[in-house]
Order: structure tokens, then C-alpha cells, then sequence
């Protein structure tokens, strides 16, 4: 299963979609498709604002790591890191 780090580190926090766009400040639905890496690029304003809350810009945020199962990266990630 492919997933991406953005959506990672949302999961890792046990946030919802809606929860985790809230402290972005951005709409659900925004995150969704970011999330789902239906975006190329976002504008400045929105990557400032990932960057302030992930200390990650969207390119980063937006890179799909392979895992078996989610709950594999999510017990990956709490346990000191995401290696791709």
C-alpha cells in the first residue's frame, strides 16, 4: 500500500481529516486531495502553512512510502522515524 507522509504524520497524531485541515487552516477537502497527491504544487501561502505546522514543505509532505499496512508506518513512525 502506498501512502504519504503527510497522511502518515496526520495518522501517527490520531487526527481526523477535518481535525488535522483545522490546524492547517486549510478546507477538509483541500487536505484530502493533498493527501492524495492529486495536487503537482499548492500555492505559497498554503506550503507556509504546512511548513508551520509539519516544519515540512509540501514537497515533502507529498512523498508516497510503501508499506505493507498502515499500521506498520504508523508503529514505524512512533517508535523514532519514517525511513522510506
Amino acid at each position: 500500500m502506498q501512502i504519504t507522509k503527510m497522511r502518515a504524520l496526520r495518522l501517527q497524531h490520531g487526527l481526523s481529516q477535518k481535525m488535522m485541515a483545522d490546524v492547517i487552516g486549510i478546507k477538509q477537502s483541500t487536505l484530502c486531495r493533498l493527501e492524495m497527491g492529486w495536487f503537482a504544487r499548492v500555492t505559497d501561502e498554503v506550503n507556509e502553512k504546512l511548513i508551520r505546522v509539519f516544519g515540512e514543505g509540501f514537497d515533502t509532505l507529498t512523498e508516497i512510502i510503501e508499506v505493507d499496512d498502515p499500521e506498520v508506518i504508523i508503529e514505524r513512525m512512533r517508535n523514532g522515524g519514517l525511513a522510506a
